[in-house]
């Protein structure tokens, strides 16, 4: 009931706020179109409603999967959001491989590094790229990969290596939080009892940190990943309007531009769901993974 009510409030103050910016038609029509013409199109269109009316309206198509069809193209809305989310997926996929990956071995070696300086680099990292703003990494990333060193592609969606930039860009914020959340963690179950109990017994270290340390510091990793799921999917604005990726960020922005409002509806519906989804599917993994949960349900 929570989600239903979380993706309700999203699109409720997402469709206030696009009839309150503008009529639509304006733009659909030429440059200098007479005002009986600009009306006669928001009367078809249905923007001369009330406003309590156009929500009343939306709300009952959504209900019932007539979801309104989109200015630009003509078609369904969801349709054309469907239609860029295989590539959204994918971008999203790849960011959080690599920030799992990357934030628990920068945290690992933050923790347990041999040397001092390497554990400060670790935790430096995750601080840096915790700071920086995704558009800055992103074009920064450009400036030296493509640019200046023509290794990988500035923009576009062919093949694995269009997609390494945009990934490891959307993965920095994410990244970052994993690290310090799992290099605490480690920390902190590192003097737990049984883990000094397991050392006395002569267990060498390296072992003890694999078995029974970095199993009980997952935990909170699964936390932050689930936290974060909204940090990913709202960075794939930026992320793809930066790098020209057909995900339904790029498309959202062209929407905006072109006042299609049923598109950042519809836009803003799946991104909901999405978060929605994966919050959920963090909390059923948690469920598995920590036996006093399981417990509790």
């Amino acid at each position: 009931m929570g989600a239903v009510i979380a993706v309700w409030g999203v699109l409720t103050a997402v469709f206030v706020l696009l009839n309150i910016s503008g009529n639509p038609a304006v733009l659909l029509l030429p440059v200098g179109a007479p005002a009986s013409e600009v009306a006669h199109l928001s009367q078809s269109l249905g923007y001369n409603d009330p406003l309590i009316v156009q929500y009343l309206l939306f709300l009952g198509r959504t209900l019932t999967g007539h979801f309104p069809n989109s200015l630009e193209y003509g078609t369904p809305a969801l349709g054309v959001v469907f239609g860029h989310v295989g590539a959204t997926l994918e971008l999203v996929a790849s960011a959080l491989v690599l920030a799992v990956i990357g934030g628990m071995v920068s945290g690992y070696v933050g923790a347990f590094g041999r040397y001092g300086w390497l554990r400060t680099a670790a935790v430096a990292s995750a601080v840096v790229m915790q700071s920086i703003p995704v558009f800055i990494l992103g074009v920064f990333l450009v400036l030296v990969f493509s640019l200046r060193w023509s290794i990988l592609p500035a923009s576009g969606d062919a093949g694995i290596q269009a997609l390494i930039l945009p990934a490891v860009t959307l993965s920095g914020p994410v990244y970052a939080p994993i690290a310090r959340i799992f290099r605490t963690t480690l920390l902190e179950v590192a003097e737990e009892p049984h883990v000094r109990t397991a050392v006395a017994k002569g267990i060498s270290l390296r072992s003890v940190r694999w078995r029974h340390v970095m199993g009980n510091a997952l935990l909170p990793v699964i936390t932050v990943v689930g936290l974060q799921a909204g940090t990913l999917l709202g960075g794939t604005v930026i992320v793809e309007t930066v790098f020209a990726w057909p995900g339904i960020g790029q498309l959202a922005i062209l929407a905006v531009n072109s006042r299609d409002y049923p598109v950042i509806l519809a836009d803003t519906l799946v991104i909901s769901l999405g978060f929605v989804v994966a919050n959920f599917a963090v909390d059923i993994l948690y469920m598995f993974l920590d036996p006093r949960v399981r417990q509790r349900v």
